[in-house]
Formats: C-alpha cells, sequence, structure tokens
C-alpha cells in the first residue's frame, strides 16, 4: 500500500538518504514539501514525493476527513484539513480549517475539549455543516485521534485498550480515541 504524506511530514533522516523531488532537507532531516506518494529509491538511496495531480476534491457534508489539531480551547478544536478519507483525487487544503464544538466530540458529556484531543493529534472526523465554517464531529466509535506523539519524547503513541501510551517515558493518555487508531496510512 502506497503512504501518503503531506507537507512537513518528517520522511528520513539526510543520513539514511538523499533529498529527491518534492522534499527538502533542514537541519539533518528531510521533509516532505508537497502532498502525494512517499517513494523510497534504495539503489540510489533517494527519497522523494511524487505529487497527487488532478482535479482536487471539493469538500461536502458527511465526507470524513484527516485533521491536524492546531488549536484548543476548553469549548473547539480546530483543526488544519489534511485530507479526504477514500479520496483518489488530492485535496487542496489551502489553509481550510474545521472545528470540533465539544458537544460534538463523543455521545457522552464532555465538560472540557482539552480531555479528549490534543495540540497536535491527528484526528478523523466527519463534516457536519459548511455554512461559513467547516463544522466537524467525532461521535461515533471510528472517528477521533488515529495518531498522536508522546508531549515528553515525542514518540508516537501505542493504543493499549482505552489509552494511548508512550513506550519510552511510559506516560499514559486518554481522550477521544479512533478504533481506527494506527491502522490509517496517511
Amino acid at each position: 500500500m502506497d503512504k501518503i504524506v503531506i507537507p512537513g511530514d518528517k520522511l528520513a533522516s539526510s543520513i539514511e538518504y538523499l533529498p529527491g523531488n518534492g522534499v527538502y532537507e533542514e537541519n539533518g532531516d528531510i521533509f516532505a514539501s508537497v502532498s502525494g506518494t512517499l517513494i523510497e529509491n534504495m539503489e540510489e538511496m533517494t527519497i522523494s514525493v511524487k505529487p497527487c495531480i488532478g482535479t482536487p476534491t471539493e469538500l461536502s457534508l458527511g465526507q470524513v476527513i484527516i485533521g491536524k489539531v492546531k488549536k484548543i480551547t476548553e469549548a473547539v478544536a480546530v483543526m488544519e484539513i489534511v485530507m479526504v478519507r477514500n479520496e483518489k483525487r488530492f485535496f487542496d487544503a489551502n489553509g481550510r480549517d474545521g472545528s470540533v464544538h465539544v458537544s460534538n466530540v463523543s455521545d457522552e458529556f464532555v465538560k472540557d475539549m482539552r480531555d479528549q484531543i490534543s495540540l497536535g493529534d491527528i484526528v478523523q472526523a466527519k463534516i457536519l455543516g459548511m455554512e461559513g465554517r467547516i463544522d466537524l464531529g467525532t461521535d461515533g466509535p471510528e472517528y477521533g485521534i488515529i495518531f498522536s506523539r508522546c508531549k515528553k519524547s515525542n514518540l508516537p503513541l501505542k493504543k493499549e485498550g482505552n489509552v494511548l501510551k508512550c513506550e519510552q517515558s511510559e506516560r499514559t493518555y486518554r481522550g477521544k480515541i479512533s478504533t481506527e487508531y494506527g491502522s490509517i496510512r496517511f
């Protein structure tokens, strides 16, 4: 299965690979500069990104999106929409943000959004409304956090039951975790 990357994704160390097309090097690491498919050439030891081409996907009611949390308050999590699930065409986010209100995060009562989702989390959500702004919801077992990093070690968290755990720091995190945590490649 092809791995899809988005601008800013860390792909490798410049010790491992030489940068190819669609990537840039910064402080010894190689990052994606475009959205597309990751290409690793083991013969030439290069890493590149084949850009997505074609007509971009338009957002519509009911679509499932993947977003990165960039701002969070007691009542709202604001996400940069980075891709639309199950779309073969690319999504030109062009700075498009969506927001999840605390009333749409879970089937259960939630007092504070920060207890459910954290800054930097990658979240799967459904588009609930598009009148002037993009309203998202994560109620339902398949919606919620699909990837997160430890706030101390910055390592990817592993799902253990109903919590996310860092293997290095042994910290645990609770929240609105998707049943698809760790299984979605983006």
